[in-house]
């Protein structure tokens, strides 16, 4: 199968690509990767969904088109496709060559995939460890197309292959919001050491601020205890 083919030899030279990638150069690479995934499958878009491993927030991070077709839009994954979602907390893929291959009870999917102008798809779940942290999709708009078995297979290696590298990136990502947190607290902390007295209300108030600031809060607040408590 000549199709199959291609699509093997992509996903070497994309498991290659990502090998050492810089995480600020991650995202682009994801890009790529899918645009050259739409060309090589003769599909319509690509998209790669991702579930936060923090705030749990499902959303479409990277999506790739052909020109005059829309990138996956926003979409509310778990109003709009309950039953999608439900398998790809089970390990299993959503696959169709036609939309009425879906069962009854995908009905509320059945019809966001008719909105989208879906006419063959398949999301593949992607897993880092035992976390789901999203799906890989592949969609056919023009025209309705089957899915092989064995090209569903690679389709699943290609998935655990984002996955590995969204997982990477995420640990590199914490990783340098850590040193900043403590560049920014060792900030503060040098500052109040060579304070004066009258000063150290300023400092820490402002070191206050900027930690809030950091953390996406409100505010931040100090508690200091009396020599009675």
């Amino acid at each position: 199968n000549a199709e199959l083919q291609v699509f093997e030899r992509l996903l070497a030279e994309l498991a290659a690509g990502f090998i050492g990638l810089a995480a600020e150069h991650i995202d682009a690479a994801i890009e790529d990767a899918l645009r050259r995934i739409v060309l090589a499958l003769d599909i319509d878009r690509c998209s790669l969904v991702s579930v936060a491993a923090v705030t749990g927030r499902i959303e479409t991070a990277h999506s790739w088109a052909l020109d005059g077709i829309d990138r996956t839009p926003p979409t509310d994954i778990v109003q709009c496709n309950p039953w999608g979602l439900s398998r790809a907390r089970a390990g299993h893929p959503v696959v169709f060559a036609r939309l009425d291959e879906l069962p009854v009870e995908a009905a509320v999917d059945k019809a966001t995939f008719a909105r989208l102008g879906l006419k063959s798809h398949v999301g593949m779940p992607m897993w880092a460890g035992t976390r789901l942290c999203g799906s890989l999709t592949f969609g056919s708009l023009r025209r309705e197309r089957a899915w092989p078995a064995e090209l569903l297979g690679r389709m699943r290696l290609l998935a655990d292959v984002f996955a590995s590298v969204l997982a990477r990136q995420h640990a590199e990502q914490q990783r340098e919001r850590m040193l900043d947190f403590e560049r920014l607290a060792s900030r503060t902390l040098s500052a109040l050491l060579i304070a004066q007295p009258q000063d150290e209300a300023r400092i820490i108030e402002a070191g206050l601020h900027d930690i809030a600031r950091f953390l996406g809060a409100d505010r931040a607040t100090l508690w200091e205890m009396g020599d009675d408590q």
